[in-house]
């Protein structure tokens, strides 16, 4: 990832953190689950975590899921930097393919236990596509646990929601990183206890600000009054606020820098 260029107060800092705590939603997970939902997005960290919990018998079937959208050539730079990773890039391929490729050949995930579902391209995909390629193959399960990028954790749930409404399942989420950012002595931004992180705090910032109006019920959102990708999200007053602070004062800082 380039150099961070972005500047940022300690106060947006502070509500940037808001907003990405209310999006990297993290459940309470059962040890065991039926199967993992595996959604596609620019992040790599997580395959060992899939990896290790298939291996300790958390779960039985994975269902990888992610053909081409926005994330993708951001998936293709993270791999590309990571070493013991490169030999399995190929870009001509999805996110999906990559992601089992990996889990198959590098964590010894066998390929009886992986779904793969390549043409979804965005949330509202990944879903009902998901639910397609489970009816399809005569699958039906009761706990299933998605794992999803945190910027979009929350709206996939929202998604799987309203596409699997008809079926009894209980989904949990579990976000596999939770960035928190912060500033150094210098003034240098940074991701806590993040070494290698998947975006940078410009593209972060982004993803951040670009969720609340997806997520609001409204006629411009996502919700049911709106584009009805997804099911109702109540957004807590002070995640409201501090997206609100920070569309004002982010439009005002660059406005000042480009005078």
């Amino acid at each position: 990832m380039s150099k961070n260029k972005i500047i940022l107060t300690q106060k947006q800092i502070n509500e940037i953190n808001i907003i990405g705590d209310f999006l990297a939603m993290r459940d309470e997970v059962p040890g065991k689950v039926d199967a993992v939902i595996l959604l596609g997005s620019s992040l790599i960290s997580h395959l060992e975590m899939v990896s290790d919990m298939y291996h300790l018998g958390r779960f039985k079937k994975l269902l990888i899921v992610g053909g081409f959208g926005h994330s993708t050539k951001f998936l293709y730079e993270n791999i590309e930097t990571f070493t013991s990773f490169k030999k399995y890039l190929d870009k001509n391929q999805s996110e999906a393919d990559i992601y089992s490729k990996i889990l198959m050949s590098f964590y010894h995930i066998p390929e009886e236990s992986i779904m793969i579902e390549n043409q979804s391209s965005n949330c509202g995909n990944n879903a009902s596509y998901s639910y397609k390629m489970f009816s399809n193959h005569g699958l039906s399960y009761k706990r299933i646990l998605l794992i999803q990028d945190p910027t979009m954790q929350r709206r996939s749930y929202a998604s799987f929601l309203k596409e699997w409404k008809t079926e009894q399942v209980e989904f949990f989420n579990y976000a596999p990183i939770a960035p928190e950012l912060a500033m150094d002595c210098k003034g240098q931004l940074y991701f806590k206890e993040l070494l290698n992180p998947p975006w940078t705090i410009e593209r972060y910032v982004e993803l951040v600000m670009g969720e609340i109006p997806r997520l609001r019920d409204d006629v411009n959102g996502y919700g049911p009054k709106g584009a009805g990708y997804i099911v109702h999200v109540d957004i807590p007053d002070k995640v409201e606020q501090a997206y609100q602070f920070l569309q004002k004062s982010l439009l005002k800082d660059c406005s000042k820098r480009l005078v």
